[in-house]
């Protein structure tokens, strides 16, 4: 099948069994190549199939020898962030240099077939993480405390992974009255960000966050990164409103104005002038509010009121006579006050 490829120097085998395959006739490689020129590489784990026995096999296929795969001894964290690892380790590596070799550091990667390992590492939980445990690629639990001591015939590549976790810790939030709502407290893992939120209530506004240290936060929602237990207080402060009551002409107000906490209930009294009375109640935009005198409000907001005032509806008599000899015109009537009259006399001849 390779006359024709005397420079052919390595062949990769696809297959974990060569028992599984056969191959038809007389060896293909044998008329220009010999075992010395061309190499075979197998799959990684299949070398007991291919004839390992210990450290001392020579690995061959049709007589041409195999290539010794390299396999790797790998220790990491889960989570970079978490913490860090130290280790060392042994391994006995074939002959003719077999041996035990101590070093420190990432194990390397050339490590044989069959050989064995022995690791030793710790674990370090970085500040705000803890660590949980030991684990093989697979996910397998190894270890539960931070040390690890074990032992592995190296028969693939290798992987030990420390776990680490992010502590959580408690975001406690409340109010420092009843006058409003707090939230976005709870658990939260360390070196995340959290947000608290306060909402007050109608008639309330929000002034600060306070925490154990007392440091006065006036952001809202306010956002952080948490870094272990914190406890924060929203305080509220009631609403205060200007109040502004006036007249129109022909009367008075009593002088009530002034600044008012929400919801406080507010009376006010208008006095119509002489030959005058009260007629009604009106806000800013001239709506009108109420005919009632004197007048009980609750202040919700910022409120103006003007007093309105008519004439006295009755009017006033108004009557004319003659004495001696004349007429007059008109001889008299019912007029408004304020009304203009004129009145004329006219003397007999």
């Amino acid at each position: 099948a390779f006359a024709e490829c005397p420079n052919l120097k390595d062949v990769y085998l696809n297959w974990n069994d060569p028992a599984g395959r056969t191959i038809e006739g007389k060896n293909p490689f044998i008329y220009k190549i010999t075992p010395k020129d061309c190499k075979i590489h197998i799959p990684k784990g299949s070398e007991e199939k291919y004839g390992w026995k210990n450290l001392d096999s020579k690995l061959t296929w049709l007589d041409f020898p195999i290539v010794p795969n390299q396999y790797v001894f790998l220790v990491h964290e889960n989570d970079p962030a978490g913490g860090t690892i130290t280790f060392s380790y042994l391994y006995v590596v074939p002959a003719p240099t077999r041996g035990t070799i101590e070093s420190k550091g990432t194990p390397p990667g050339n490590l044989p077939y069959g050989c064995t390992v022995t690791a030793k590492a710790t674990a370090y939980a970085n500040e705000g993480y803890t660590f949980v445990k030991w684990t093989d690629v697979a996910g397998d639990t190894l270890s539960l405390t931070d040390s690890y001591t074990g032992e592995r015939i190296v028969k693939n590549d290798t992987v030990l992974v420390a776990h680490f976790s992010a502590n959580s810790y408690n975001v406690s939030v409340s109010a420092a009255t009843a006058n409003g709502t707090v939230s976005g407290g709870g658990a939260h893992d360390y070196n995340t960000v959290a947000t608290i939120r306060a909402v007050a209530d109608t008639g309330y506004h929000f002034v600060k966050w306070t925490n154990a240290a007392v440091d006065s936060l006036t952001a809202n929602p306010y956002s952080f990164t948490v870094k272990g237990d914190t406890a924060f207080v929203a305080h509220f402060a009631i609403n205060r409103y200007n109040v502004r009551v006036s007249a129109a002409e022909n009367g008075t107000v009593d002088p009530i104005e002034g600044v008012y906490d929400h919801n406080t209930p507010v009376t006010i009294k208008a006095v119509a002038n002489k030959n005058y009375y009260f007629v009604k109640w009106t806000d800013e935009a001239g709506d009108s509010l109420s005919a009632e005198n004197p007048y009980t409000f609750t202040v919700r907001g910022h409120t103006a009121l003007l007093a309105h005032f008519a004439i006295d509806g009755n009017g006033y008599n108004v009557s004319v006579s003659v004495v001696g000899n004349g007429t007059v015109e008109p001889d008299g009537g019912v007029y408004d006050l304020n009304t203009q009259v004129t009145i004329r006399a006219v003397a007999d001849t």
